[in-house]
């Protein structure tokens, strides 16, 4: 199965800035208007911390159409759950079409 046949997940990605408050601490908050775009999720892995409190985190992979402007703080929601990117994401080359054909990303969950 290709992966065009595979992106058939409506994602809704939102935009994360930084800016400094008055402590020179760094603050993030949503810029823009989130934009829907067809990609796909997939899970890579996930652990559960049972010390102090229980966590899981889980890893995730995201698989979105060139030209989504997606960066390192960014958000993906998929059906009312939320995913960070963590990294950077990737443009994906192909260089017999000579261009960018997707683009992967790295996201994790971390929940409780």
């Amino acid at each position: 199965m290709t992966l065009a046949r595979l992106m058939n997940q409506s994602l809704t990605v939102q935009k994360i800035g930084g800016s400094t408050d008055v402590y020179g601490d760094q603050v993030t908050s949503a810029t823009g208007s989130p934009v829907t775009v067809t990609g796909f999720l997939s899970q890579e892995a996930s652990q559960e911390f049972l010390e102090n409190r229980d966590t899981a985190v889980s890893d995730w992979f995201a698989f979105l159409p060139a030209g989504t402007d997606i960066g390192h703080l960014d958000y993906i929601t998929y059906n009312s759950q939320r995913f960070q990117v963590n990294g950077e994401p990737w443009p994906v080359y192909n260089p017999r079409k000579k261009t960018v054909t997707h683009i992967e990303c790295r996201l994790v969950v971390v929940s409780g």
